[in-house]
Protein backbone atom coordinates (compact mmCIF):
# COMPACT_ATOMS: atom_id res chain seq x y z
CA UNK A 1 0.00 0.00 0.00
CA UNK A 2 1.76 3.38 -1.02
CA UNK A 3 2.39 6.13 1.27
CA UNK A 4 1.02 9.23 1.28
CA UNK A 5 3.31 11.95 0.41
CA UNK A 6 4.96 13.42 3.68
CA UNK A 7 4.26 17.51 3.43
CA UNK A 8 6.73 19.54 4.93
CA UNK A 9 5.51 22.80 6.47
CA UNK A 10 7.74 25.55 8.06
CA UNK A 11 6.35 27.20 11.59
CA UNK A 12 4.52 30.75 10.88
CA UNK A 13 7.42 32.84 11.86
CA UNK A 14 9.79 30.97 9.34
CA UNK A 15 7.33 30.98 6.67
CA UNK A 16 7.26 34.68 6.79
CA UNK A 17 10.88 35.24 7.46
CA UNK A 18 11.10 33.26 3.43
CA UNK A 19 8.27 35.07 2.07
CA UNK A 20 9.55 38.52 3.27
CA UNK A 21 12.91 37.68 1.81
CA UNK A 22 11.06 36.48 -1.28
CA UNK A 23 10.00 39.61 -1.74
CA UNK A 24 12.76 41.14 -0.62
CA UNK A 25 15.14 39.46 -3.44
CA UNK A 26 12.77 39.76 -6.14
CA UNK A 27 12.88 44.07 -5.42
CA UNK A 28 16.64 43.82 -5.61
CA UNK A 29 16.55 41.88 -8.78
CA UNK A 30 14.35 44.82 -10.28
CA UNK A 31 16.36 47.49 -8.99
CA UNK A 32 19.47 45.47 -10.45
CA UNK A 33 17.80 45.60 -14.45
CA UNK A 34 16.52 49.09 -13.86
CA UNK A 35 19.94 50.01 -12.99
CA UNK A 36 21.45 47.94 -15.72
CA UNK A 37 19.31 49.06 -17.98
CA UNK A 38 19.75 52.96 -16.98
CA UNK A 39 23.79 52.53 -17.48
CA UNK A 40 23.30 50.70 -21.01
CA UNK A 41 20.90 53.52 -22.10
CA UNK A 42 23.42 55.86 -20.59
CA UNK A 43 25.99 54.25 -23.17
CA UNK A 44 24.16 54.05 -26.19
CA UNK A 45 23.23 58.09 -25.53
CA UNK A 46 27.03 58.80 -25.66
CA UNK A 47 27.98 55.96 -28.16
CA UNK A 48 25.35 58.06 -30.31
CA UNK A 49 27.41 61.72 -29.17
CA UNK A 50 30.15 60.45 -29.51
CA UNK A 51 29.14 59.05 -33.34
CA UNK A 52 27.76 62.06 -34.45
CA UNK A 53 30.91 64.17 -32.85
CA UNK A 54 32.70 61.78 -35.16
CA UNK A 55 30.38 62.21 -38.38
CA UNK A 56 30.75 65.95 -37.83
CA UNK A 57 34.29 65.89 -37.51
CA UNK A 58 34.30 64.04 -40.45
CA UNK A 59 32.64 66.39 -42.30
CA UNK A 60 34.65 69.23 -41.90
CA UNK A 61 37.76 67.70 -42.97
CA UNK A 62 35.78 66.48 -46.07
CA UNK A 63 35.11 70.18 -46.67
CA UNK A 64 38.43 70.97 -45.54
CA UNK A 65 40.32 68.69 -48.03
CA UNK A 66 38.22 69.24 -50.69
CA UNK A 67 38.67 73.10 -50.59
CA UNK A 68 42.28 72.49 -50.83
CA UNK A 69 41.70 69.40 -53.66
CA UNK A 70 39.86 72.76 -55.96
CA UNK A 71 43.56 74.99 -55.12
CA UNK A 72 45.75 71.82 -55.42
CA UNK A 73 43.91 70.65 -58.60
CA UNK A 74 43.03 67.01 -57.09
CA UNK A 75 39.98 66.79 -58.91
CA UNK A 76 38.97 65.84 -62.70
CA UNK A 77 36.62 65.11 -64.88
CA UNK A 78 35.18 62.06 -67.19
CA UNK A 79 32.83 62.14 -69.51
CA UNK A 80 30.30 59.63 -70.81
CA UNK A 81 28.30 59.95 -73.88
CA UNK A 82 24.94 60.03 -74.24
CA UNK A 83 23.69 57.38 -77.47
CA UNK A 84 21.15 57.65 -80.18
CA UNK A 85 19.60 54.27 -79.26
CA UNK A 86 18.45 54.11 -82.85
CA UNK A 87 21.87 55.06 -84.67
CA UNK A 88 24.29 54.61 -81.65
CA UNK A 89 25.79 58.36 -82.51
CA UNK A 90 26.86 60.51 -80.05
CA UNK A 91 26.08 63.77 -79.74
CA UNK A 92 26.38 64.40 -76.30
CA UNK A 93 28.61 64.08 -73.06
CA UNK A 94 28.02 64.46 -69.50
CA UNK A 95 30.77 65.36 -66.96
CA UNK A 96 31.38 63.72 -64.27
CA UNK A 97 33.37 64.70 -61.54
CA UNK A 98 36.42 62.46 -59.95
CA UNK A 99 38.04 63.36 -56.94
CA UNK A 100 41.57 61.89 -56.14
CA UNK A 101 42.43 62.13 -52.60
CA UNK A 102 45.98 61.90 -51.86
CA UNK A 103 44.94 59.46 -48.50
CA UNK A 104 42.02 58.05 -49.55
CA UNK A 105 41.81 57.39 -53.18
CA UNK A 106 39.35 57.89 -55.44
CA UNK A 107 36.26 59.48 -53.73
CA UNK A 108 33.10 58.87 -55.08
CA UNK A 109 31.14 62.17 -55.54
CA UNK A 110 28.04 60.29 -53.91
CA UNK A 111 30.32 60.58 -50.88
CA UNK A 112 31.02 64.26 -50.57
CA UNK A 113 28.36 65.80 -52.99
CA UNK A 114 25.28 65.92 -50.78
CA UNK A 115 27.32 66.84 -47.90
CA UNK A 116 29.11 69.97 -49.79
CA UNK A 117 25.58 71.01 -50.92
CA UNK A 118 24.89 72.30 -47.22
CA UNK A 119 27.78 74.64 -47.38
CA UNK A 120 29.12 77.39 -49.35
CA UNK A 121 31.96 75.18 -50.72
CA UNK A 122 28.83 74.02 -53.58
CA UNK A 123 29.18 77.20 -55.42
CA UNK A 124 33.14 76.84 -56.15
CA UNK A 125 32.89 73.60 -56.90
CA UNK A 126 29.86 73.90 -59.49
CA UNK A 127 32.17 76.95 -61.11
CA UNK A 128 35.16 74.45 -61.07
CA UNK A 129 33.31 71.80 -63.25
CA UNK A 130 31.24 73.99 -64.99
CA UNK A 131 35.05 75.83 -66.00
CA UNK A 132 36.86 72.47 -66.95
CA UNK A 133 33.41 71.29 -68.98
CA UNK A 134 33.02 74.20 -71.07
CA UNK A 135 37.42 74.74 -71.89
CA UNK A 136 37.29 71.28 -72.58
CA UNK A 137 34.25 71.40 -74.87
CA UNK A 138 35.53 73.99 -76.72
CA UNK A 139 39.26 72.46 -77.40
CA UNK A 140 37.46 69.30 -78.63
CA UNK A 141 35.02 71.46 -81.20
CA UNK A 142 38.29 73.15 -82.34
CA UNK A 143 39.66 69.26 -83.01
CA UNK A 144 37.00 68.95 -85.24
CA UNK A 145 34.89 67.12 -82.37
CA UNK A 146 31.37 68.87 -82.02
CA UNK A 147 29.90 67.42 -78.98
CA UNK A 148 27.72 69.34 -76.42
CA UNK A 149 28.71 68.93 -72.92
CA UNK A 150 26.03 68.66 -69.80
CA UNK A 151 26.98 69.53 -66.56
CA UNK A 152 24.16 68.92 -63.25
CA UNK A 153 23.87 71.94 -61.81
CA UNK A 154 23.32 71.79 -57.30
CA UNK A 155 19.71 73.06 -56.22
CA UNK A 156 21.59 76.09 -54.14
CA UNK A 157 23.68 77.01 -57.47
CA UNK A 158 20.67 76.97 -60.10
CA UNK A 159 18.78 79.66 -57.47
CA UNK A 160 22.05 81.37 -57.36
CA UNK A 161 21.60 84.65 -58.93
CA UNK A 162 25.52 84.55 -60.06
CA UNK A 163 24.50 81.50 -62.58
CA UNK A 164 23.85 82.77 -65.43
CA UNK A 165 26.35 85.77 -65.56
CA UNK A 166 29.44 83.01 -64.63
CA UNK A 167 28.26 80.82 -67.36
CA UNK A 168 27.69 83.85 -69.68
CA UNK A 169 31.34 84.51 -68.67
CA UNK A 170 32.78 80.68 -69.33
CA UNK A 171 31.09 80.32 -72.68
CA UNK A 172 32.43 83.97 -73.53
CA UNK A 173 36.04 83.08 -73.01
CA UNK A 174 36.22 79.84 -74.31
CA UNK A 175 34.17 80.58 -77.47
CA UNK A 176 32.04 77.84 -77.01
CA UNK A 177 28.52 78.51 -78.44
CA UNK A 178 25.93 78.24 -75.56
CA UNK A 179 23.93 75.72 -77.49
CA UNK A 180 27.02 73.08 -76.62
CA UNK A 181 26.33 73.38 -73.03
CA UNK A 182 23.43 71.22 -71.65
CA UNK A 183 22.50 72.33 -67.63
CA UNK A 184 21.00 68.98 -65.93
CA UNK A 185 19.29 69.75 -62.61
CA UNK A 186 17.81 67.21 -59.90
CA UNK A 187 14.06 66.77 -59.25
CA UNK A 188 14.48 68.22 -55.49
CA UNK A 189 16.24 71.47 -57.17
CA UNK A 190 12.80 72.22 -58.53
CA UNK A 191 10.25 70.94 -56.34
CA UNK A 192 11.72 73.46 -53.15
CA UNK A 193 11.09 76.25 -54.92
CA UNK A 194 9.46 75.93 -58.49
CA UNK A 195 8.74 79.51 -59.80
CA UNK A 196 12.50 80.65 -58.43
CA UNK A 197 13.47 77.16 -60.60
CA UNK A 198 11.53 78.34 -63.41
CA UNK A 199 12.61 81.77 -63.64
CA UNK A 200 16.43 80.42 -63.62
CA UNK A 201 15.90 78.16 -66.05
CA UNK A 202 14.54 80.56 -68.13
CA UNK A 203 17.71 82.86 -67.40
CA UNK A 204 19.78 80.08 -68.81
CA UNK A 205 17.42 79.75 -71.92
CA UNK A 206 17.90 83.43 -72.55
CA UNK A 207 21.92 82.88 -72.92
CA UNK A 208 21.21 80.38 -75.64
CA UNK A 209 21.49 77.60 -73.92
CA UNK A 210 19.04 74.80 -75.76
CA UNK A 211 18.89 71.93 -73.86
CA UNK A 212 17.86 71.83 -70.15
CA UNK A 213 17.43 68.11 -68.61
CA UNK A 214 15.26 66.61 -65.11
CA UNK A 215 18.17 64.51 -64.13
CA UNK A 216 16.97 60.74 -62.27
CA UNK A 217 13.29 61.47 -62.75
CA UNK A 218 11.78 58.91 -60.35
CA UNK A 219 13.74 59.46 -57.55
CA UNK A 220 12.43 62.53 -55.89
CA UNK A 221 8.58 63.70 -55.28
CA UNK A 222 7.98 65.45 -58.91
CA UNK A 223 4.92 64.48 -60.91
CA UNK A 224 4.63 64.74 -64.44
CA UNK A 225 2.20 67.55 -64.58
CA UNK A 226 4.68 69.62 -62.67
CA UNK A 227 6.94 69.42 -65.21
CA UNK A 228 4.68 71.15 -67.84
CA UNK A 229 5.32 74.30 -66.22
CA UNK A 230 8.81 73.67 -66.79
CA UNK A 231 10.95 74.95 -70.00
CA UNK A 232 12.85 72.11 -70.20
CA UNK A 233 14.05 69.86 -72.88
CA UNK A 234 14.72 66.55 -71.39
CA UNK A 235 13.70 63.68 -68.85
CA UNK A 236 16.19 61.55 -67.91
CA UNK A 237 14.70 58.33 -66.59
CA UNK A 238 16.35 56.78 -63.31
CA UNK A 239 18.47 53.52 -63.84
CA UNK A 240 16.08 52.18 -61.08
CA UNK A 241 13.25 52.25 -64.01
CA UNK A 242 15.67 50.50 -66.07
CA UNK A 243 16.55 47.50 -63.85
CA UNK A 244 12.83 47.12 -63.52
CA UNK A 245 12.02 47.10 -66.91
CA UNK A 246 14.76 44.46 -68.34
CA UNK A 247 14.36 41.90 -70.23
CA UNK A 248 12.02 39.90 -67.68
CA UNK A 249 10.86 42.86 -66.45
CA UNK A 250 7.60 44.81 -66.75
CA UNK A 251 7.78 47.72 -68.86
CA UNK A 252 4.26 49.33 -68.01
CA UNK A 253 5.98 51.92 -65.77
CA UNK A 254 8.58 53.39 -68.24
CA UNK A 255 6.55 52.88 -70.74
CA UNK A 256 3.96 55.58 -69.55
CA UNK A 257 6.86 57.95 -69.02
CA UNK A 258 8.09 57.73 -72.36
CA UNK A 259 4.75 58.24 -73.81
CA UNK A 260 3.69 61.19 -71.27
CA UNK A 261 7.32 62.71 -71.37
CA UNK A 262 6.93 62.86 -75.46
CA UNK A 263 3.47 64.51 -75.23
CA UNK A 264 4.61 67.48 -72.74
CA UNK A 265 7.52 67.94 -75.54
CA UNK A 266 10.71 66.37 -73.82
CA UNK A 267 13.13 63.80 -75.81
CA UNK A 268 13.70 60.69 -73.15
CA UNK A 269 17.14 60.19 -72.32
CA UNK A 270 17.27 56.51 -70.20
CA UNK A 271 20.50 55.74 -67.61
CA UNK A 272 21.88 52.54 -66.81
CA UNK A 273 21.77 50.58 -69.83
CA UNK A 274 24.37 47.70 -69.52
CA UNK A 275 23.25 45.37 -71.92
CA UNK A 276 22.25 44.31 -75.67
CA UNK A 277 18.71 43.29 -74.69
CA UNK A 278 18.23 46.68 -72.73
CA UNK A 279 18.96 48.71 -75.31
CA UNK A 280 16.94 47.35 -77.61
CA UNK A 281 14.28 46.91 -74.95
CA UNK A 282 14.51 50.66 -74.15
CA UNK A 283 14.01 51.49 -77.92
CA UNK A 284 11.13 50.02 -78.67
CA UNK A 285 9.23 51.50 -75.59
CA UNK A 286 10.25 54.83 -77.22
CA UNK A 287 13.08 56.60 -75.42
CA UNK A 288 15.15 57.98 -78.04
CA UNK A 289 18.63 58.41 -75.87
CA UNK A 290 20.73 55.89 -73.68
CA UNK A 291 23.48 56.23 -71.57
CA UNK A 292 25.74 53.62 -69.01
CA UNK A 293 28.50 51.63 -69.45
CA UNK A 294 27.34 49.90 -73.38
CA UNK A 295 27.18 53.15 -75.21
CA UNK A 296 30.52 53.67 -73.35
CA UNK A 297 32.00 53.69 -70.08
CA UNK A 298 33.46 57.50 -68.33
CA UNK A 299 36.14 58.45 -70.02
CA UNK A 300 39.00 61.11 -69.74
CA UNK A 301 39.63 63.67 -72.07
CA UNK A 302 42.91 61.44 -73.72
CA UNK A 303 39.61 59.13 -74.58
CA UNK A 304 39.06 61.79 -77.90
CA UNK A 305 39.75 59.15 -80.22
CA UNK A 306 37.00 56.78 -79.09
CA UNK A 307 34.26 59.42 -78.70
CA UNK A 308 35.13 60.95 -82.43
CA UNK A 309 34.70 57.25 -83.59
CA UNK A 310 31.20 57.18 -81.29
CA UNK A 311 30.10 60.78 -82.84
CA UNK A 312 31.42 60.41 -86.76
CA UNK A 313 30.66 56.21 -87.57
CA UNK A 314 27.35 55.00 -87.90
CA UNK A 315 26.12 52.52 -85.20
CA UNK A 316 29.63 53.22 -83.93
CA UNK A 317 30.50 50.28 -85.60
CA UNK A 318 27.99 47.55 -84.11
CA UNK A 319 24.85 46.58 -84.95
CA UNK A 320 22.24 48.39 -83.22
CA UNK A 321 18.64 47.15 -83.19
CA UNK A 322 16.22 48.54 -86.06
CA UNK A 323 13.63 51.34 -85.27
CA UNK A 324 10.36 49.75 -83.90
CA UNK A 325 7.42 49.09 -85.55
CA UNK A 326 5.75 49.51 -82.38
CA UNK A 327 4.78 52.83 -80.92
CA UNK A 328 5.14 53.81 -77.28
CA UNK A 329 1.24 54.53 -77.07
CA UNK A 330 0.56 50.69 -78.06
CA UNK A 331 3.44 49.26 -76.08
CA UNK A 332 1.35 50.68 -73.06
CA UNK A 333 -1.69 49.43 -73.69
CA UNK A 334 -0.71 46.13 -74.64
CA UNK A 335 -0.38 45.98 -70.62
CA UNK A 336 -2.54 48.04 -69.30
CA UNK A 337 -5.92 46.46 -71.70
CA UNK A 338 -6.61 50.76 -72.10
CA UNK A 339 -8.40 51.25 -75.22
CA UNK A 340 -5.49 52.72 -77.67
CA UNK A 341 -7.33 56.28 -78.05
CA UNK A 342 -7.64 56.63 -74.45
CA UNK A 343 -4.13 58.54 -72.87
CA UNK A 344 -2.91 57.44 -69.93
CA UNK A 345 -3.74 58.79 -66.49
CA UNK A 346 -1.60 61.42 -65.25
CA UNK A 347 -2.46 60.44 -61.35
CA UNK A 348 -2.10 57.02 -61.68
CA UNK A 349 1.21 57.36 -63.23
CA UNK A 350 2.13 60.14 -60.32
CA UNK A 351 0.54 57.23 -57.24
CA UNK A 352 3.12 54.46 -59.24
CA UNK A 353 6.15 56.85 -59.13
CA UNK A 354 5.11 57.31 -54.87
CA UNK A 355 5.15 53.76 -54.66
CA UNK A 356 8.54 53.34 -55.53
CA UNK A 357 9.80 55.82 -53.07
Amino acid sequence: MARAPIQRTWPGPIASAVASETRRLDIVLVISGLIVLLLVASRLRYVGTALRIVAAQQHKALVRDLRKAIEDDQLRLEYQPLAQLRTGHVRTVEALLRWDHPLRGLVSPGEFIPQTEQTALIWPLTVYVLDQAIKQAAIWRKDGLDLRVAVNIAGPCLLDHRLPDTIADLLHRTGLPADRLAIELTEESVIREPQAAVQALLALRSLGIQALALDDFGTGYSSLTRLHDLPLTELKIDRSFVEDAGVDGDPTMIAAIVDLAHKLGLDVVVEGIEDEATWQRMAELGAGIGQGSLAQPPTTPRGRAELDARAQLPNNGRRRPPPSKTRPSEVIHAHDRRPRDQPCDRANLDRGLASRR
